[in-house]
């Protein structure tokens, strides 16, 4: 079956953003370059260049693409009536998995200098924010802000992880957040 145009445009982008979150996990933001990304998605420059003109066009598109991939873990991972330390456990692998923290954490770093990543970020940040949160309320995970501190947790620990690898550290600090979580769960 022959495809369309626009289903040809939407597979292009695709493979754009794919490339852009990879070379940005494997390259930094300072190291990628709309060059190395075509490459990367194995299309042509002036593809790359029709679908997005700009380095600030490819990574808003790489922003959303991220974002969708936080958002769709978090949803895969927690169920209603899951063990908290289950949950837990699958919500750290989903947080620390290297080819969605990676380029989040770079473009969080990227939008430090550069205001248009900076307004990208934020209204994606709060979109996830309100998203994961309407989920885990939905599915009785625990308060706003316990889901913020949560998420918190695993950015930090994830970030830990990254500069300095310690898996009996990691350990520890899973195994204290399922006891303050099995805590609260028995509060009243």
């Amino acid at each position: 079956m022959r495809r369309t145009q626009e289903e040809r445009s939407e597979t292009t982008r695709r493979k754009l953003v794919e490339a852009t979150a990879r070379c940005l996990a494997r390259d930094g933001y300072s190291g990628t370059s709309t060059t190395r990304i075509a490459k990367e998605a194995g299309v042509s420059r002036g593809a790359q260049l029709h679908h997005y003109p700009t380095k600030a066009d490819l990574v808003r598109a790489t922003i959303l693409h991220v974002y969708k991939q936080r958002v769709a873990h978090f949803r895969d991972t927690v169920t209603a009536g899951a063990d908290t330390a289950d949950v837990i456990d699958r919500l750290w692998e989903a947080a620390s998995d290297a080819e969605v923290f990676v380029p989040w954490l770079e473009l969080t770093v990227a939008g430090r200098a550069d205001p248009v990543i900076a307004d990208a970020l934020a209204q994606v940040t709060h979109q996830m924010r309100d998203e994961t949160t309407a989920l885990a309320a939905d599915l009785g995970l625990g308060t706003p802000a316990t889901v913020a501190f949560a998420f918190a947790l695993f950015d930090g620990l994830a970030l830990q992880q990254l500069a300095a690898p310690d898996e009996p550290r990691r350990e520890a600090v899973l195994t204290t957040l399922k006891t303050i979580s099995r805590l609260l769960e028995a509060s009243p």
